[in-house]
C-alpha cells in the first residue's frame, strides 16, 4: 500500500529504538519472568501508541468510540474470553492483539488468538510478548489441533523491528488502517493453491463460513435434533406445530441466554458446565440433567424477572416438566461451553447474535420435527439482517442534524421497532 510516511513515522522509529534497546538490556532478567501487566504497561502500550493508537483513551472518547478496547484479565490462570487489545476505527473493530508474558512461547496461544478474531468476524490477529510478534490471517473457523500458521514474513523478533518498521507502520498504524491497509493486505495475498487446509494465507480467505453462518447452521441442526427428541421422549403429549415450536424455542432461548450471561460475567448462580459436571459426578442418572438446569432457572427467574424464565406467581412453562434427552443436552452444553467450543459469547458482537436469531426465526418446525422455511419467508427469498455499518449511517443521518442544534437540550428517542 502506497502510504506517505512523515513526522509520525519518525517518532515511531524513535520510540521503537528506545523500547528495543531497553528490552535487550533487561532481557536476561526478564527471562526469569516478565508478567503480562508489566509487559503491556512498559512495552506494548507505548509501542501501539507510537503507531498512533490512543490506547489509554487520552481523548476521553465514549466507550463505543474508543480507538482501543483493552482488557486487563485477573491473573488467576483463567481465560476470561476477551482479547487483550481490539483496535477500532470509527467504532468498528479492525484487528486484535493478544499479549503473552515473556518468555512464554507464542505458538501455544495461536488457537486462542484466532478464536477471538473469528468470533469478532475479523481477518487479522497478532500475538506478541514483545520478544516476538506473529501476525495471522484467520480465513475461517480455527482448529485447536491445526491452527493457522503465521503469515510468511510476519514472524518478527524484537531485533527485527527496526528493519521491519516500514511494513509494520504501513499495515498496523492507525493512519494506515484508517486508509484501508488491512483490506489491501488481504487482497494482495498470494493466490496460489494451498496443499494443506490450514495454510489459508496462501489464498484469499473464504468467509462463506463466518461465525454467524456457522452458528446459524449449528442451531438449525440442533433445533431439528431437539424437536425429534422431544416428540420421541414425550409421546404422551399432543405435539401440534405450535407446541413443538414453542417448546424448542424456549429451551434454546434459555440455554443460549445463560451462556451469553456466563461469558459476560453475569451471575447465573450455577453455570451450565457446573450442572453438567454435577450430573456426571452423580452417575449420569437418566433424565436428571434437565432437572438440574430447570432447578437453577428458578434462581434466574427471580434475578432477571424478564419473562424468559416465567414470572413469580405464574405457572411454570410446560417445557420444565418435559423429558429432555440427556445426551442431546450434554452435547449442546459441551459445544457451547466446553473447552473446545468455537463460540466466545463474551466476544461475539450482540448484532451478530441478533442477525443469527432473526434468520433463525425465519424457519419453522413441522409436526414431524423437520425444520423448513416459513412460507412467507420462502416466498420473499429469506430473512435479511441490516448490516451494522448501514444502521450506523441511518442513525447518523437521522440524529446528527438534531444533535448539532441541541447541544445543551435533552433529546429523547422513540424506537418503535
Amino acid at each position: 500500500m502506497d502510504l506517505q510516511r512523515g513526522r509520525e513515522f519518525d517518532q515511531f522509529l524513535q520510540v521503537l529504538d528506545r523500547l528495543c534497546q531497553r528490552f535487550a538490556k533487561y532481557r536476561p532478567e526478564y527471562r526469569r519472568g516478565l508478567d503480562e501487566y508489566s509487559l503491556r504497561n512498559e512495552y506494548l502500550d507505548p509501542f501501539f501508541e507510537a503507531l498512533g493508537w490512543d490506547v489509554r483513551n487520552t481523548k476521553d472518547d465514549p466507550p463505543f468510540m474508543r480507538d482501543v478496547r483493552v482488557e486487563y484479565r485477573a491473573y488467576d490462570g483463567i481465560i476470561n474470553g476477551k482479547a487483550d487489545y481490539v483496535f477500532r476505527i470509527g467504532g468498528f473493530d479492525r484487528f486484535v492483539c493478544e499479549a503473552k508474558k515473556f518468555p512464554e512461547k507464542l505458538e501455544n496461544h495461536r488457537f486462542q488468538l484466532q478464536n477471538y478474531v473469528y468470533n469478532l468476524r475479523l481477518w487479522i490477529g497478532l500475538t506478541t510478548n514483545f520478544d516476538e510478534l506473529n501476525l495471522f490471517v484467520v480465513g475461517g473457523k480455527p482448529s485447536r489441533e491445526k491452527p493457522f500458521s503465521v503469515v510468511p514474513g510476519w514472524r518478527l523478533c524484537y531485533q527485527d523491528y527496526r528493519d521491519a518498521a516500514p511494513k509494520i507502520w504501513d499495515l498496523l498504524s492507525r493512519q494506515a488502517v484508517a486508509a484501508g491497509s488491512l483490506e489491501a493486505f488481504i487482497q494482495n495475498l498470494p493466490k496460489v493453491t494451498s496443499r494443506t487446509d490450514r495454510q489459508l494465507w496462501l489464498i484469499k480467505p473464504d468467509r462463506n463460513r463466518a461465525v454467524d453462518t456457522d452458528f446459524l447452521q449449528y442451531l438449525e441442526g440442533e433445533r431439528a435434533r431437539l424437536a425429534k427428541s422431544l416428540i420421541r421422549h414425550n409421546a404422551a403429549l399432543h405435539w401440534d406445530v405450535d407446541a413443538i415450536n414453542e417448546a424448542v424455542q424456549v429451551i434454546l432461548d434459555r440455554l443460549i441466554f445463560q451462556r451469553v450471561c456466563e461469558d459476560r460475567d453475569i451471575d447465573t448462580f450455577q453455570t451450565l458446565r457446573q450442572a453438567l459436571a454435577l450430573w456426571e459426578r452423580h452417575g449420569r442418572r437418566k433424565g436428571e440433567l434437565w432437572t438440574l438446569i430447570v432447578g437453577n432457572q428458578a434462581n434466574m427467574r427471580a434475578a432477571f424477572n424478564g419473562g424468559l424464565y416465567g414470572r413469580a406467581g405464574t405457572p411454570s412453562h410446560f417445557v420444565e416438566s418435559c423429558v429432555v434427552d440427556d445426551r442431546w443436552l450434554a452435547d449442546f452444553i459441551d459445544h457451547l461451553a466446553g473447552d473446545e467450543s468455537p463460540y466466545l459469547f463474551s466476544t461475539l458482537p450482540i448484532e451478530i447474535l441478533g442477525s443469527v436469531y432473526e434468520r433463525f426465526l425465519g424457519s419453522i418446525i413441522d409436526g414431524q420435527g423437520n425444520v423448513t422455511p416459513k412460507p412467507e419467508i420462502r416466498k420473499q427469498g429469506g430473512v435479511f439482517y441490516t448490516p451494522e455499518h448501514i444502521v450506523a449511517q441511518i442513525v447518523d443521518g437521522a440524529l446528527l442534524p438534531d444533535l448539532g442544534l441541541r447541544r445543551h437540550v435533552p433529546l429523547s428517542v422513540d424506537d418503535r421497532a
